[in-house]
């Protein structure tokens, strides 16, 4: 099972095509079979996002274990985690710089009707601060900076 994440925004955003033999963010539409994520976003076009595993495992993100929020990834793939984190800001700093705010839903493959754990607000560089973690099935409002 992977981690599947989309991205909502005011007005639509760049594809980028995943290719296996220079893995790195990508960008595609829905497909048919997550268009209920549709239901946590209040934007109007979704697009889902990718890491160089061609899918969300490879942003930093935690899972709901016992009540507890627990990193899924470990120190030896840090460095992977946050060329991805990097690579997701760089695509948002160039192509979302007039939006005030967008949102990103992260959750496991086939669950994207299941209820939200939660929204976050957050702002835009706090993707790439080393404690931060996208929780599964949670909704973060990211806040855009002045500066971008």
């Amino acid at each position: 099972m992977c981690m599947i994440f989309h991205i909502a925004t005011k007005s639509d955003i760049p594809r980028i095509e995943w290719n296996k033999n220079s893995p790195a963010f990508n960008t595609s539409d829905l497909s048919d079979k997550n268009k209920d994520v549709l239901t946590h976003f209040s934007l109007p076009f979704v697009t889902y996002f990718g890491s160089d595993e061609s899918c969300g495992c490879g942003f930093r993100h935690a899972l709901r274990q016992d009540g507890h929020w627990i990193p899924a990834s470990d120190s030896e793939d840090s460095a992977d985690k946050n060329k991805n984190q990097r690579q997701l800001l760089d695509f948002i700093k160039t192509n979302l710089k007039d939006q005030e705010f967008f949102e990103i839903y992260g959750c496991w493959d086939g669950d994207f009707a299941e209820k939200s754990e939660g929204k976050q607000e957050i702002e835009l560089d706090d993707i790439l601060d080393p404690e931060f973690y996208f929780k599964e099935r949670g909704l973060y409002i990211v806040r855009m900076k002045n500066n971008c």
